[in-house]
C-alpha cells in the first residue's frame, strides 16, 4: 500500500522530506510526475516502523501547523 500526502505548500514538503531523512525516514518523496509525498507500506513493514512514521509527522505538525 502507498500512503500519499501533500503539505501546503513546497517548502514545508522539502523541510517535511529533508527532517524525515534526518530522522531515518527515506524514499518518501513522492511519485515523480504527481510528486507530493508517499510512504510506502509492505507486508515486511511492522506496526513499529509505522508508529515511527506517525510520531515524527506529530512532531512536524505539531512544529509547523
Amino acid at each position: 500500500m502507498n500512503v500519499t500526502f501533500e503539505l501546503p505548500n513546497d517548502e514545508l514538503e522539502r523541510r517535511f522530506l529533508l527532517e524525515a531523512e534526518q530522522n531515518g525516514f527515506v524514499g518518501l518523496k513522492g511519485h515523480r510526475d504527481a510528486g507530493h509525498i508517499r510512504a510506502s507500506i509492505y507486508n515486511a513493514t511492522t506496526y513499529e516502523q509505522c508508529k515511527a512514521l506517525t510520531d515524527f509527522m506529530s512532531y512536524f505538525q505539531k512544529r509547523f501547523g
